[in-house]
């Protein structure tokens, strides 16, 4: 069947090859439907790090998309897929987002979001060893001080066929 719009916010990191996936969709498409699409790019930039926490996070980002099981960086390509698959992006922006790419401190409520986050992240415990706990502990002290900086966005484009 056909419909008029699809939104789809925080997974299309998830999808190893996304244009065919987005070509899909637009088959489904009535004639001006549209599609909207959310997502995080940099999910780890977060400032100040200790060097392995940076190097091991960088590493795990760089594993993961080699195994099809991630894009950390899709966010930044978004535009790109949906043009590429025929789309055209009626709008483009980076929004605001108090949880996942912010300045200064975290509240609470933020650090045991990232703390129960981290903690899912089996393949990140695993491709971390050993040095996992410390990679976490100073990831979650680093989003507690006053000179955090994210270097993360969100990303989100609508596009119409």
């Amino acid at each position: 069947g056909t419909v008029d719009g699809v939104w789809c916010s925080f997974a299309t990191a998830y999808v190893p090859n996304l244009g065919p996936t987005l070509a899909g969709w637009r088959q489904h498409l009535s004639p001006g439907g549209w599609v909207a699409l959310t997502e995080i790019d940099n999910l780890f930039g977060h400032e100040p790090v200790e060097a392995l926490t940076s190097s091991l996070l960088a590493a795990y980002a760089h594993d993961a998309l080699a195994a099809n099981r991630y894009d950390f960086h899709m966010g930044r390509k978004l535009q790109t897929h949906l043009e590429q698959a025929g789309f055209t992006v009626v709008d483009s922006r980076t929004l605001p987002d108090g949880e996942l790419c912010f300045d200064g401190p975290a509240d609470s409520h933020v650090l045991a979001s990232w703390t129960a986050r981290l903690d899912r992240m089996k393949v990140l415990r695993d491709f971390c060893g050993a040095d996992f706990e410390r990679v976490r502990d100073d990831f979650l002290a680093t989003l507690s001080v006053a000179d955090h900086r994210s270097t993360a966005t969100v990303h989100c484009c609508i596009a119409t066929v």
